[in-house]
């Protein structure tokens, strides 16, 4: 199954969103942008869509207010604590700004990921 890049606008606009901030890497995931908090993915681009991890009252409010909707991946699979944002809510800087750090501090809320010991090639 061949995934559609977002386009580079929204690249562009997904990295200035990301802080500079010394918990938050940016790592590829589904062949696209996404940003890590102590290990956790909080948001990211996908084909043409932002997603973001919420908790479940963040949730709630972001598909009454705004028609989110479940992130799926691939249909019918539903990634938990995820919701793509309207594209509407891309041209709106302050409603993107307040998600963007909703996710962030649920993230950081998260037990930090343990990394895995790399497998050593033989």
């Amino acid at each position: 199954m061949a995934w559609t890049k977002p386009p580079p606008y929204m690249v562009d606009l997904f990295e200035g969103l990301l802080p500079a901030d010394s918990r938050v890497t940016k790592r590829q995931m589904f062949g696209n942008p996404c940003g890590f908090v102590n290990g956790n993915m909080y948001c990211g681009l996908f084909e043409g869509s932002l997603f973001l991890r919420l908790s479940q009252a963040d949730r709630d409010v972001a598909r009454e207010s705004l028609g989110a909707t479940a992130f799926e991946p691939l249909s019918g699979r539903p990634m938990r604590e995820y919701v793509a944002l309207p594209d509407d809510v891309l041209e709106d800087e302050a409603q993107l700004d307040h998600w963007m750090n909703r996710a962030l501090a649920y993230g950081d809320s998260l037990p930090p990921k343990k990394q895995k010991p790399r497998k050593r090639k033989t």
